[in-house]
């Protein structure tokens, strides 16, 4: 089963979150450097790029449960986690990090089943 484009779509979501919190750093700072923050994204793309073969991996090895395949993977998050930790550390992704990509992954699946018993 292909989880590919929701991997990635995380990846970059998590990117996404990052650049705009750096993006209103900069902005509050008083000035706005397309540069700087197109070089802050640089190493978080490159992170995003070294783990997400790890994920998708891990990801496609699932067997799409009746919920279908968005259920699936909110079901064995905790799992897909821990099994992509040594790659995870491989990249540089710090535990930090780490933490706050799974919590956001976490509500996003609690808003998607919430959406499902309504």
């Amino acid at each position: 089963m292909k989880f590919t484009i929701f991997a990635l779509s995380l990846a970059g979501l998590v990117s996404a979150a990052s650049a705009a919190e750096s993006s209103m750093n900069t902005l509050q700072a008083g000035a706005l450097d397309i540069g700087q923050l197109l070089g802050g994204l640089k190493p978080l793309l490159k992170k995003a790029k070294c783990i997400a073969p790890c994920i998708t991996s891990k990801v496609d090895a699932l067997k799409c449960e009746d919920g279908g395949p968005l259920t699936t993977i909110c079901k064995h998050v905790d799992d897909i986690n821990k099994e992509s930790e040594p790659c995870a550390k491989k990249c540089g992704v710090d535990k930090s990090m780490g933490g706050t990509i799974l919590k956001v992954v976490k509500d996003l699946c609690k808003s998607h089943q919430k959406s499902k018993d309504e």
